[in-house]
């Protein structure tokens, strides 16, 4: 059986995934964890320590996730291909309700600590997709075009969440696909 903690993260990341952060409370994480709320604040000393710890839950499965996707293809196109195929997978589950980390930025924008946790994710897939691309593209277009294809995901993710899971990923990989090609043309 889980530990106490890991099941009322496990709880409240399936709560905030669907209602939204604002929309749960203790009150609901506790009942649905089946502990008690001084049992829950025995793990987590504010309901906001409790985001963060599922924020970086998430953001650690995503970074560990996606890098295991990509180690497992040799190189070049595939392992660009492969980002993309993490996500694809990622929008078929059925319990996708969309990105916890990006909802958090839309519910807490003027927090400085969750803004800053959500630059650091978007940078550490910024980094992915670059070095994904090092042996597919010019140097000289390898930050435009890793910052072209993460627009794609960040876009994929919101075309999923609003009902085109099964092409959201595939429709971003196809663009992606035409922009690397045009720049490993040479017409940059």
């Amino acid at each position: 059986m889980k530990d106490v903690k890991g099941r009322i993260l496990e709880t409240a990341t399936r709560l905030f995934s669907k209602h939204g952060y604002r929309g749960i409370g203790v009150d609901a994480i506790a009942r649905e964890a089946d502990v008690s709320k001084v049992t829950m604040y025995r793990y987590f000393e504010s309901r906001e320590v409790m985001i963060m710890e599922v924020l970086k839950a998430r953001m650690q499965a995503m970074e560990e996730g996606l890098k295991f996707a990509v180690a497992q293809k040799e190189a070049g196109w595939d392992r660009v291909r492969a980002i993309f195929r993490w996500y694809e997978n990622w929008f078929g589950q059925p319990d996708f309700q969309g990105c916890i980390v990006v909802a958090a930025l839309w519910e807490y924008k003027t927090d400085p600590t969750i803004v800053e946790m959500v630059a650091a994710q978007r940078e550490m897939l910024f980094e992915l997709i670059r070095e994904t691309l090092l042996d597919v593209v010019h140097p000289s277009v390898l930050d435009q075009l890793s910052r072209q294809l993460l627009f794609l995901l960040y876009g994929a993710i919101i075309f999923a969440q609003t009902g085109r899971q099964g092409a959201a990923a595939r429709d971003a990989w196809e663009c992606a696909s035409q922009l690397i090609d045009f720049v490993s043309q040479g017409r940059t």
